[in-house]
């Protein structure tokens, strides 16, 4: 991660203790490196900038649990693939489409400090091109996280893929055999207070104490965990810090395209780790669950993996880059460059970073207000 942007995701991203409820963790700790771990209470602390609005449907349970479906004219999952009917224009900063031809749940965690979202924290869209706006208030939202899962109950829970946890007062659980590696594919960021808004009502800044949230968005898609499903983010406006052609293309992403040898072994200082399979299988159904990345691989404990590193370990320091020791300089010709998996992302999702501090990509700001829209495709 660019040290210039580390004001815009200062997060703490749910990376705990091993035995705790949820685990839910990100590259934005890049700078650290995350904890070994199975499962954290923690929930996305701060950042510094993001987005959305509309109304979104009634919660369906005791959970909180919502579902936007398209079976009454009050949802907000309405789309042309379901009705016939285009789609109504987008107000939302945000809206989350499913691109897959099964139901999708969208997860979302708040951090510590960073506001409220009058969301549930699992919403279902039932079908291909079902949608949630989310009404992002205008004093602005700090550290927030988005993530898909795929083959859940009818809780948004029990998750063949995705299902990585979260605090147990916002709904979420663990199945017996734990909670999945938090190496979500993802939208994440700090929504900005809108400009109209006195800057005394904004949303205070929790990586920034005494501060308010500024009148900008910073958000990214990262890879430094791990990746579990392709998609895509598009701008609806202008955003002269935000990616190339105002858009994150990963449709292409593949789980079967996640490396079966990596090699990890530091230039063969340690050589049981030369050949790495970095598929995270699920620990029962043995079904694919996502791919980790080599510093995910080598410091998370989730679904029985080892061996696992603290990510300032010898074996793990060149791949997780946690400064001190490890300097960008020092990351950046790394052996952790050469890598199958920076590689792949670098080809199908060539605008998100893989690794910390890789060459100051996919860290974004953008004007708050700024319209965004994500599409989560099926697991392939």
């Amino acid at each position: 991660m660019r040290s210039d942007l580390l004001f815009i995701f200062a997060l703490v991203l749910g990376c705990g203790s091993p035995n705790s409820q949820t685990s839910n963790a990100s590259e934005t700790t890049a700078e650290t490196g995350p904890e070994p771990q199975t499962t954290s209470t923690s929930a996305p602390a701060s950042t510094s900038s993001t987005s959305e609005t509309t109304t979104g449907p009634d919660p369906t349970t005791s959970t909180g649990t919502e579902t936007a479906s398209t079976s009454t004219g009050t949802q907000t999952a309405s789309t042309s693939e379901t009705t016939g009917e285009p789609d109504p224009e987008q107000t939302a900063r945000l809206r989350v489409v499913n691109g897959c031809d099964q139901p999708m749940w969208v997860l979302h965690q708040v951090g510590a400090g960073g506001g409220t979202l009058d969301a549930a924290n699992q919403i279902l869209l039932a079908a291909q091109g079902d949608y949630y706006d989310y009404a992002i208030p205008d004093i602005g939202l700090a550290a927030t996280r988005f993530w898909p899962g795929f083959g859940c109950d009818d809780t948004g829970n029990g998750c063949a893929i995705g299902q990585s946890g979260g605090p147990p007062e916002q709904g979420f659980t663990c199945p017996p055999e734990g909670c999945a590696p938090p190496i979500d594919s993802k939208f994440e960021g700090t929504f900005g207070c809108l400009p109209g808004v006195a800057p005394t009502d904004c949303q205070d800044n929790p990586s920034a104490p005494g501060m308010k949230l500024p009148a900008s968005d910073g958000w990214d898609t990262s890879m430094v965990d791990g990746f579990t499903v392709p998609y895509d983010v598009e701008l609806l406006d202008d955003c002269p810090g935000g990616p190339d052609g105002g858009a994150i293309d990963c449709s292409e992403l593949r789980l079967s395209d996640c490396p079966t040898a990596e090699d990890i072994s530091t230039n063969q200082q340690f050589p049981a780790l030369s050949a790495v399979d970095l598929r995270a299988d699920h620990p029962t159904t043995r079904a694919p669950g996502g791919c980790y990345s080599p510093c995910g691989k080598l410091t998370y404990a989730n679904w029985d993996n080892t061996p696992i590193y603290a990510p300032a370990a010898a074996e793990a320091e060149y791949y997780c880059c946690p400064t001190p020791p490890i300097g960008v300089e020092d990351c950046r010709e790394g052996p952790v460059v050469d890598t199958q998996f920076v590689g792949l992302i670098h080809d199908k999702c060539k605008q998100v970073y893989s690794y910390a501090y890789d060459d100051g990509i996919g860290n974004w700001s953008c004007p708050a207000g700024t319209r965004y829209r994500v599409t989560f495709y099926c697991p392939q």
